[in-house]
């Protein structure tokens, strides 16, 4: 059989090489798209992170700002001590400081000095003097690193900052100002945020300027603002940023790629424009060599050497071939060259042709078939020639002169690929010699059956899917007024399944009820008008035994005449009655809750972020003596609030944000309608209001002013007790240590046995009057900590030294097992750890033997440092272990009354560790081992700055 003529094979390898260069540039271009989107998606991440940052100083800005609307007065430590609160300069990267400028005409210059003088602002020297009439003046300013500004600056005397200033003021928006270069200094930008009265910006720009306080602002530094956005930045990119907010011009301000860079030598580059907070920035990205080399792909040249040699085996064979033909063709030629003619254009014909033709003799057996029908059988001519039609397409029926039939070609190996679908037809005739010929002529329809299948299964998915969803389809014609549905759309309206005459569109119009009637009439009636895309309505269908149920349809208008005339209209319906049904219960679930809400016993309330009262229930007007209209119109939270406590609940609830808490509960004092005051237990929850952005809080009051006179009743009771206790005792046990000094040696032994009594009893009184105080203040939150870095080792040998002459009394003996290899520091209060320590070791040394050994150990535990006091005594009764913490507790039994102690001891133990934000515990195994330990916290460089602060607020108890 010959392989083809030379200009096939000149074409096949053309193709070869064709397809290779096509296949290498395709790999090539998707590698470069791939590389282009891993760049893009960096680029898309450092311009969100650039956006995240400034959104950042925007919302610390905020926080700021609430300061002084919550504020009557700020004065410069207040706002000091908001900044270090905040953090500002951890959560704000680049920032210089930050500060609060006020807008002060120059006639009133001398009265608003003395005032922010009053303020501690000092003696303001004010700078540069501009001459105009209204001067921007820096009145307080926190800086965290050096930086041009300083209080007294005149922000007015830079036209940029003047103007961004102003029209912050008026719009109500943060601007951020030109860039400033002082001489030798860094580029400096000046984020400004408005503060009004009224808190969030009113609506109009004449009440802005009204209301309007001034302005908190961030100084910060250009470069710095753009360092480090991203991890994979200078890694995988560089990037260069310009303030292009003047016409024209641009200035850079910041290059993260060092000298010597190649730009235009990079592989990737992108630019963006942002507008944001009234600067215009552009951002160029250039790819790093890193990124270049990482996205190297050797694929494209792998494609292309393979295709390349695949060519070559190609040219060898087609030449060896073409040699071989050659040599044939030329002894054929010499015999019969009209034959050779006549039968090389019959071959090529055959050959060639896209069809499969296979010529077979009277009995139906194979003698010839063309290179497109051995494709179709995976077969060689040699297996296919002498062979019984039947045999090799068994499916095909004998009888028939053309069809459709399936076929499983076969390959040489004998795998089974894919079956094929066959078209074929048959002819038949007699040759010159009178000898019955046939041919049969197959084509291969495979992809246009399952083209059909495809198309038929989406149309069954389709059905099933809108069976399951359970949505009817229509179309309705417009001219005649019928309508065809499908099943789902019978089945939702319950009727007839197989009825073609039945009136499905009468039917429906039948059954609508005549309330929802009118507004379905209007929805269709606007999208056949073209007002409305789609027609969408929710009516009500009646259904036998008088039941109604609620169904949405959504229709759309698919075809007009060229008029515009509506002429098909297609839709969907659904039946909604279970949703509408859930929507009723939802309504009335939110009633009940306004009900209970607005009844409830306490007094409960929902305020926003600027402390505005948003839903009050008559509990609370009752106790506050105001009413509703007036609390939401007139009043806010911080009205009945002192400042201080204002300030320390605005204090606890930025640190319990920051610890990812989100309640709160203080007793304050509450100031009422007609000028008296109450005590209040309140509850304080928060959380994010999806429409504002903001935080809501959820308020809730209990008025406990008879607890508050209960417990001040308390404490003058147990002041006035231990002061009508302290002072006889302590005079009663001078009397007897004189007794004792001139008397002692002079006593018989029963008299020296009652003096020790009665100095031992003394002794005990006055213990147990100290432990009252100590557990009333600290009940009454008038226990002070003074924290300190100390070292563990100290603590440990001045609480041995400690209990050594009450343990010498005992034949106790007292070890420390101190680590030797470091000094651990803690921080805590020295005096209230030694209290701690002699409560335990006390504790230890009384119920333990005598001859045996009390040991104190300490090991570190993460963040924390363990204290442990270990003993070989009775331990702990196991019915005594769930009250071995409460005040006035001591273990039943006799032995245990004999040892005596007030019970308050390990009680003022566990209040004194939590309160220096420890933990404390023990575990017994009696008569073997009992160990009490408590925890207390590393030292940190970073609580020393705090110390005042911690002291003040988080450590008061």
């Amino acid at each position: 059989m010959r392989f083809g003529t030379k200009t096939a094979q000149t074409g096949l390898l053309v193709l070869c090489l064709a397809l290779t260069v096509f296949s290498f540039f395709t790999v090539r271009n998707a590698a470069e798209d791939r590389s282009r989107a891993a760049f893009g998606a960096l680029v898309t991440d450092s311009q969100d992170a650039f956006l995240a940052r400034l959104k950042s100083y925007r919302q610390n800005l905020v926080g700021l700002g609430g300061l002084f609307v919550a504020s009557e007065q700020v004065t410069k430590d207040d706002f000091a001590l908001y900044a270090a609160q905040l953090r500002l300069d951890e959560s704000m990267p680049a920032a210089l400081g930050v500060g609060y400028l006020a807008p002060v005409a120059r006639q009133a210059l001398p009265a608003y000095l003395e005032t922010a003088r009053t303020d501690g602002a000092g003696r303001l020297e004010i700078w540069p003097d501009t001459g105009l009439d209204e001067l921007f003046i820096t009145k307080y300013y926190q800086e965290y690193e050096a930086s041009t500004l300083q209080a007294g600056f005149d922000m007015a005397s830079h036209d940029g900052c003047r103007a961004a200033a102003q029209l912050s003021r008026d719009s109500g928006a943060p601007q951020i100002s030109p860039v400033q270069q002082p001489e030798g200094g860094v580029r400096e930008f000046h984020l400004l945020l408005p503060v009004y009265r009224t808190g969030p910006p009113p609506e109009t720009a004449a009440a802005r300027r009204e209301s309007f306080m001034g302005w908190v602002f961030a100084a910060f530094a250009g470069e710095q603002a753009f360092d480090r956005i991203t991890a994979t930045q200078s890694n995988l990119f560089h990037l260069r940023a310009y303030d292009a907010s003047d016409t024209g011009a641009r200035s850079l301000i910041y290059d993260s790629a060092e000298a010597g860079f190649d730009r235009t030598a990079a592989a990737f580059t992108a630019t963006a424009q942002l507008e944001v907070m009234g600067r215009r920035w552009l951002l160029d990205w250039a790819s790093t060599p890193e990124f270049d080399a990482s996205q190297k792909d050797f694929t494209a040249a792998i494609i292309l050497l393979a295709g390349a040699i695949l060519t070559l085996l190609f040219w060898l064979l087609f030449r060896n071939t073409t040699r071989r033909e050659a040599d044939v063709n030329r002894k054929v030629a010499e015999v019969t060259s009209d034959l050779r003619n006549s039968e090389q254009e019959n071959r090529a014909i055959v050959e060639n042709a896209r069809a499969g033709i296979v010529l077979v003799d009277g009995g139906q057996t194979v003698l010839g078939c063309n290179r497109a029908g051995l494709d179709m059988l995976g077969r060689d001519a040699a297996d296919v020639v002498g062979r019984d039609l039947a045999e090799l397409f068994p499916a095909l029926d004998p009888s028939a002169d053309s069809g459709i039939f399936e076929f499983d070609p076969m390959t040489k190996d004998g795998d089974a690929p894919e079956r094929l679908t066959l078209e074929f037809q048959k002819s038949a005739w007699r040759a010159a010699d009178g000898q019955a010929r046939g041919m049969l002529i197959l084509h291969d329809v495979s992809q246009e059956a399952r083209a059909k299948a495809q198309i038929a299964e989406t149309e069954r998915r389709f059905d099933l899917a809108m069976k399951g969803a359970e949505i009817g389809v229509f179309d309705i014609d417009l001219t005649t007024g019928k309508s065809v549905v499908s099943d789902t759309w019978r089945q939702l309206m319950a009727v007839p399944l197989d009825d073609a005459d039945f009136d499905t569109q009468a039917n429906f119009l039948s059954r609508i009820h005549p309330e929802d009637y009118p507004a379905l009439q209007a929805a269709d009636a606007a999208c056949l008008r073209g007002e409305t895309e789609r027609s969408v309505a929710q009516y009500r269908v009646k259904f036998s035994g008088d039941r109604w149920r609620w169904m949405r349809s959504a229709a759309v208008v698919v075809e007009r005449d060229r008029a515009g005339a509506p002429l098909r209209m297609v839709g969907t319906q659904a039946d909604i009655t279970e949703e509408i049904r859930a929507q009723i219960k939802l309504k009335h679930s939110e009633e009940r809750f306004r009900l209970i809400f607005s009844h409830a016993p306490v007094g409960n309330a929902v305020i926003d972020h600027m402390g505005n009262f948003i839903l009050i229930n008559d509990a609370l007007t009752l106790l506050l003596g105001y009413s509703e209209r007036e609390l939401k119109e007139e009043c806010r939270f911080r009205d009945f609030v002192s400042e201080e406590d204002l300030k320390n609940i605005l204090t606890e609830v930025e640190r319990c944000k920051a610890d990812g808490i989100h309640a709160l509960e203080v007793e304050t004092e509450l100031r009422r309608k007609d000028g008296t005051t109450c005590w209040g237990l309140m509850s304080l929850a928060w959380t994010l209001d999806e429409h504002t952005g903001e935080d809501i809080f959820i308020l809730q009051v209990n008025d406990i002013s008879e607890k508050q006179q209960v417990e001040h009743m308390k404490s003058v009771f147990v002041a006035t007790v231990s002061h009508e206790l302290r002072t006889p005792l302590t005079s009663i046990r001078g009397a007897l240590a004189i007794l004792d000094d001139s008397a002692g040696a002079e006593l018989s032994s029963s008299g020296r046995r009652l003096l020790d009594i009665a100095q031992t009893n003394s002794d005990r009184l006055i213990e147990l009057v100290n432990d009252i105080l100590d557990l009333e203040r600290i009940e009454t939150g008038r226990l002070e900590f003074a924290f300190s870095k100390e070292s563990a080792r100290e603590l440990m040998e001045e609480a041995q030294a400690q209990i050594l002459p009450y343990a010498s009394r005992l034949g106790i003996k007292v070890e420390l097992n101190v680590p030797e290899d470091e000094d651990i520091l803690v921080w805590c209060d020295r005096a209230r750890i030694a209290q701690v320590f002699g409560n335990l070791v006390s504790n230890s040394c009384k119920f333990s033997k005598s001859g045996s050994t009390v040991t104190i150990d300490a090991q570190k535990e993460g963040k924390f440092v363990k204290f442990l006091v270990r003993d070989e005594g009775q331990g702990v009764p196991d019915s005594f272990r769930s009250n071995i913490f409460k005040p006035f507790s001591q273990a039943d039994g006799t032995d245990t009354r004999q040892k005596g102690g007030t019970g308050l001891g390990l009680s003022i133990a566990k209040q004194l560790v939590e309160r220096m934000g420890g933990k404390i515990g023990y575990d017994s195994v009696p008569n073997v081992e009992t160990v009490f330990w408590f925890t207390t916290v590393l030292h940190d460089e970073s609580l020393e700055d705090q110390s005042h602060v911690l002291g003040r607020m988080a450590m008061r108890v």
